[in-house]
């Protein structure tokens, strides 16, 4: 689908490959993993049902200098 001053355009035609060619062209990223969000910063993988809440909280009251994904 193109959007131009006179409307919109839909090429049902296209392959896959060409779909991503023009997304990628037009400025449409592609899809990233959440873990790779932030690739510099640290990461804290957590099992438990609140185990996430507790260390967002206990870091919140120790002073740390880089932010940390939990």
């Amino acid at each position: 689908m193109e959007q131009t001053s006179n409307g919109s355009t839909f090429e049902e035609s296209l392959s896959q490959d060409a779909v991503l060619e023009r997304s990628a062209r037009s400025g449409v990223s592609r899809w990233v993993h959440p873990l790779l969000y932030y690739p510099t910063n640290p990461l804290i993988l957590v099992e438990g049902k609140y185990d996430q809440v507790f260390l967002s909280e206990a870091l919140k009251h120790v002073q740390h200098r880089k932010k940390v994904q939990i």
